[in-house]
C-alpha cells in the first residue's frame, strides 16, 4: 500500500488519466489494493463499462456469484454492495453456453491430453465426461446476479447473449423472461446468438423475440440428423417475432433441394418493415435468398456468404449480388467461401469499393486468382484497411517471392490505407514471412497487424520454418521500423495441437472452455536493432457461435469463454 501512496496521492484528474490507460485486471488489483473513494470514483467507469457474466469457468466454479465482481468494495458483507455503481455500464454480456463445472485439474489435465493426443483429443469421448452440469444452486447464484446487474445498469445501451441448448430450459426462458420484453426495445440493442441441435433446440427458439441483431446456428454431429424443413420453419417464427431485426445470420448444412422448402423463412424476412437489415450472413444453402425483396437489404453493409456445396449456389449467388447492385446497396464488408466468377463480377462492378474483405475457401481457377490481384485490388485498394486471405490453391496467386509476375506482392502494395492482413507466405518450409514485412511497411503506413494462416491440414512445415526465421531475424533498418508498432499474430484453429512451442507463465492454468488459442509476437528495438518479441500466449473465447458437436470439425467445435 506505501509504494502506491504516490500515485494514490496524485490530483483526480491526474490520476483518472493515469488509471485510463491500465487493463482491466490491474485496475481491478488498483482498486483492492487501494480502497479509496477517490481511486473507486475514478476507475469506475473504466471497470464498469463493459461487463461479461459467463459460466463454465474456473473461476465461476471456485468462487460463485459473491466474488464475481472482487474488486467492489465492501464485499464482506453482500448486502452493502453498491449496486449503482452498474449504472456505469454501457455493454453487458451474458455467455450461457456452457454451464459445466470447471475444476483446475480438469483443465491442466485437458493442457495434457492435448499435447499427447492432438487433434484425437477433442473426439466425443474425451469432451463429453466433461460436461458436468452445474448444480442447480450455482445457476440460481448466476440468474440473481444477473437480475441485479441488469436492473442496476440503467444506462445500457447493448445486451450481447451467447447460449447453446446445452444450457437448462427453465435457466434459458428465465434470461428470456428479463431480456426480451416489448419495453427492451427501447432501452438498449440486443445482440442473441444460440446454437441448436435439430433434436434439442425448438423450444430453445420459442421465446426469442425482439432482438436487433440475431444469429442461429444449427448443428448437428451428422449430416443426416439436419432437419430443413423445421429448421426454417422455426428460424422463420422467430424472425416474425422481432419486427426491429437490424442483423441477421443464419448457419445450417442441412441439404436443401427445393426452393419451396426454405419458404418459411423467406416469407417473414421479406415482411421486415423497411430496410433495416445492416448485416446478413448465411452459412447455408442460398436457397432462402431466392425471390427476396432487394430493398429489404439495400441497407447491409456486412455480408458473409458460404454453402459452396448447394447444387443452386452460383445462380442463387449471381441473383444474390445482382439484387444488392438492382437497389444500390453499398457493402463496406464482404467475406466469401469458394471465390468464383460471381464474387469476381460484383467486386468489378459494385457501386462502392470496401473497406473490409475476406476470402477464406479456394480459388475456382488459377485464372481468377491472378484477375483477383490484377483488378479488384487495385480497385478497392485506396478504401481497403482489413484484407483477410485464407486459401492455398496455387503459390503464385498468394506467395511473396520475388516472380517478375508476382501478382501479389505487386499489388498488394497499392492498399495504402490497410491496417490488418491475413495472408499466407510460406511455400512448404520455405518462409516469406519477413520479405514481406521488409516490403509492404513502407507501401502501407498504417498497418499494424499481420496474421499468419498456414496449409490447413499440413501446417506444420510452415510453422517450423517461421518459428526459425523470427528467431533469427534482426534489422537496423531503421528508415523502414523507426516508429513503427506491429504485431505478428497466429490464431491456432487446432486449439493447441499445431501451434508453435507455447509461452505462459509456469502457474497459469490454461481455459479448459476456449475459443482459440492466439500467440503473438510484437516489434520491439533494443540498442538501433530491431526483433520481432514474443508474447505470452492468450487463451480467447470471443467467437460468437459455436457447434455443439465436437467431431473432427475443430473450427467449429463449441468453447466457453472466462469471466
Amino acid at each position: 500500500m506505501a509504494s502506491l501512496s504516490p500515485l494514490c496521492d496524485l490530483p483526480f484528474e491526474l490520476f483518472g488519466e493515469v488509471a485510463a490507460n491500465l487493463d482491466k485486471a490491474s485496475i481491478k488489483a488498483l482498486r483492492l489494493a487501494c480502497p479509496t473513494p477517490k481511486v473507486s470514483a475514478a476507475t469506475r467507469p473504466l471497470l464498469f463499462r463493459s461487463i461479461a457474466l459467463r459460466l463454465g469457468t474456473l473461476d465461476w466454479t471456485l468462487n460463485w456469484a459473491r466474488s464475481r465482481f472482487a474488486c467492489l468494495d465492501a464485499l464482506q458483507d453482500e448486502a452493502a454492495l453498491q449496486w449503482s455503481i452498474f449504472s456505469e455500464c454501457r455493454k453487458l454480456v451474458i455467455d450461457t453456453r456452457y454451464p459445466f463445472v470447471v475444476t483446475a485439474d480438469k483443465a491442466i489435465d485437458r493442457r495434457d491430453e492435448v499435447d499427447k493426443l492432438g487433434i484425437q483429443a477433442f473426439e466425443d469421448e474425451l469432451i463429453d465426461p466433461l460436461r458436468v452440469s452445474i448444480p442447480e444452486i450455482e445457476q440460481e447464484a448466476f440468474l440473481s446476479l444477473l437480475r441485479r446487474v441488469h436492473s442496476a445498469a440503467t444506462g445500457l445501451h447493448t445486451v450481447e447473449w451467447r447460449t447453446t441448448d446445452d444450457a437448462p430450459l427453465e435457466m434459458h426462458n428465465d434470461i428470456c423472461d428479463l431480456l426480451f420484453p416489448p419495453a427492451a426495445a427501447q432501452r438498449y440493442t440486443l445482440d442473441v446468438a444460440i446454437t441448436v441441435t435439430p433434436s434439442e433446440g425448438t423450444p430453445y427458439l420459442e421465446k426469442l423475440a425482439n432482438i436487433n441483431f440475431l444469429a442461429i446456428k444449427i448443428a448437428a454431429r451428422r449430416r443426416s440428423e439436419f432437419n430443413p424443413s423445421a429448421e426454417f420453419q422455426n428460424t422463420g417464427d422467430v424472425v416474425k417475432r422481432c419486427p426491429d431485426l437490424r442483423g441477421f445470420e443464419f448457419y445450417s448444412k442441412a441439404a436443401v433441394f427445393t426452393y419451396e422448402t426454405s419458404e418459411p423463412l423467406r416469407a417473414p424476412l421479406n415482411r421486415i418493415s423497411g430496410s433495416k437489415l445492416e448485416i446478413f450472413k448465411a452459412d447455408s444453402n442460398l436457397g432462402f435468398t431466392h425471390a427476396l425483396n432487394w430493398n429489404k437489404l439495400r441497407n447491409v453493409k456486412e455480408l458473409w456468404i458460404s454453402g459452396d456445396s448447394s447444387i443452386t449456389y452460383i445462380q442463387d449467388l449471381s441473383e444474390l449480388f445482382h439484387g444488392f447492385n438492382e437497389v444500390g446497396a453499398s457493402l463496406d464488408r464482404l467475406s466469401v467461401e469458394n471465390y468464383n466468377e460471381p464474387i469476381h463480377r460484383y467486386l468489378l462492378d459494385s457501386r462502392s469499393t470496401l473497406s473490409d474483405l475476406e476470402l477464406w475457401g479456394f480459388w475456382k481457377s488459377e485464372k481468377l486468382g491472378e484477375d483477383f490481384w490484377e483488378q479488384i485490388i487495385p480497385r478497392h485498394a485506396p478504401t481497403l484497411r482489413r484484407l483477410k486471405i485464407y486459401n492455398l490453391s496455387n503459390p503464385r496467386i498468394w506467395s511473396w517471392l520475388d516472380w517478375e509476375a508476382n501478382y501479389a506482392k505487386k499489388n498488394l502494395r497499392k492498399c495504402t490505407q490497410l491496417e490488418d492482413l491475413t495472408i499466407a507466405f510460406c511455400d512448404g518450409h520455405k518462409c516469406y514471412l519477413l520479405e514481406l514485412v521488409e516490403n509492404l511497411l513502407p507501401a502501407c503506413p498504417r498497418l499494424h497487424t499481420i496474421s499468419l494462416v498456414y496449409n490447413l491440414y499440413t501446417p506444420k512445415g510452415g510453422i517450423q520454418a517461421t518459428n526459425q526465421a523470427l528467431k533469427a531475424w534482426t534489422s537496423t533498418n531503421s528508415s523502414i521500423f523507426d516508429g513503427r508498432a506491429l504485431t505478428l499474430r497466429y490464431d491456432d484453429p487446432y486449439k493447441g495441437c499445431m501451434c508453435f512451442p507455447r509461452r505462459t507463465p509456469e502457474d497459469e492454468i490454461p481455459e479448459l472452455w476456449f475459443d482459440r488459442l492466439v500467440q503473438t509476437w510484437r516489434l520491439a528495438r533494443n540498442d538501433g536493432v530491431y526483433r520481432f518479441d514474443r508474447q505470452n500466449d492468450l487463451y480467447l473465447t470471443d467467437d460468437k457461435l459455436a457447434w455443439t458437436s465436437t467431431t473432427y470439425s475443430l473450427l467449429n467445435e463449441a468453447m466457453l469463454f472466462s469471466f
